[in-house]
């Protein structure tokens, strides 16, 4: 292939890179051809070599890609329909990597399936964020029931109130119960779960800190959370409710940057955690539990983005800076059945 490959590709061994280039596929596409379409049962993945694309769901643009860009990361690792329809805006050459080819790179443990989870995972918690603080840019909030909080010297330093034990359960069973782990073989969600804490909170406390660097994730277990955005004149925007089953703060670690957020707990709420450290560490794993944990990371940052994109789209709509529909419906079907 003479074409400049991805940069997930990067450092591999001769052996692994020839077995990856392989699986890869090169497509040519033309201006206002549809590359993906909304909708569309497919989980293929596509990197961007040259060109431009333009990202819309349904009417609303939502973002542009080009070179060294990758599409198409929701729904190989959520398994979910195509969330969005990309359409060339300029003649795009790609290199395309099939359900089938993803499929053969993982059974053979090819390293290019771990840049990729963690390629995928950073992208996600940077669009996260950045779609948080549009939203903040495009929204009042409204006046808050809590004032804005701020972490005792306990909280941040201990992660809990030093009167309070949390409560005996079994890891393993409270994350194989959880919506972004469930899917993980029991053998390596165990392992993974003797890496992870319990933490209990009582209701209107700060469990993540806005402007505070997070040090951990958080699986709850029991109870329910909201995650705002506070603005000034102790105004907040409630981006999103957890519940049990639910996980947050995958954005954060990643980032290394203060959080752009603050979840409080509403209830008395139990939750598994892992720690910045445990995280880092399955995170940087180049085996099956720290692919598994990517992965599960990966899909709570999934339905994160998707409810984020969702508020994002009604915000712009309300203040009038909504992109127009297309122009022109774009051709039926995707490229890759052709």
């Amino acid at each position: 292939m003479s074409a400049a490959l991805p940069p997930v590709f990067a450092g591999l061994s001769p052996h692994d890179t020839r077995e990856a280039t392989d699986a890869l596929r090169w497509i040519d596409v033309a201006p206002g051809e549809a590359i993906f379409l909304e909708g569309e049962m497919d989980t293929t993945l596509a990197f961007l070599v040259t060109g431009a694309a333009e990202v819309r769901r349904g009417p609303m643009r939502i973002s542009t890609a080009g070179p060294r860009d990758l599409l198409g990361e929701i729904e190989v690792f959520a398994r979910l329909p195509r969330q969005t329809t990309a359409v060339a805006t300029s003649a795009v050459g790609l290199y395309a990597l099939t359900p089938e080819a993803l499929a053969f790179l993982c059974g053979v443990g090819n390293p290019v399936v771990f840049a990729i989870e963690r390629a995928v995972h950073r992208r996600l918690a940077d669009r996260t964020r950045l779609a948080q603080s549009t939203i903040g840019e495009h929204l009042e909030g409204s006046a808050a029931s809590l004032r804005p909080p701020q972490p005792s010297w306990w909280q941040h330093w201990l992660k809990a109130p030093p009167d309070r034990l949390p409560p005996a359960i079994d890891r393993h069973v409270a994350l194989a119960s959880a919506r972004s782990y469930s899917w993980i073989e029991p053998a390596l969600l165990q392992l993974m779960a003797a890496g992870a804490d319990v933490v209990q909170f009582g209701p209107e406390e700060t469990m993540l800190a806005q402007g505070i660097e997070a040090d951990r994730i958080f699986v709850l277990v029991s109870g329910r959370a909201e995650c705002w955005l506070w603005k000034d004149g102790g105004r907040a925007i409630t981006l999103a409710s957890y519940e049990a089953g639910e996980a947050f703060g995958d954005a954060s670690i990643v980032a290394a940057g203060p959080s752009t957020v603050s979840v409080v707990s509403r209830t008395e709420v139990v939750a598994v955690t892992f720690d910045r450290r445990t995280f880092l560490h399955y995170f940087e794993s180049n085996d099956p539990v720290g692919s598994a944990f990517r992965q599960a990371s990966i899909r709570s940052l999934v339905l994160q983005h998707l409810g984020l994109t969702d508020q994002l789209a009604a915000a712009l709509t309300r203040s009038r800076t909504a992109s127009p529909a297309f122009a022109a419906t774009p051709p039926p079907g995707g490229l890759w059945r052709d």
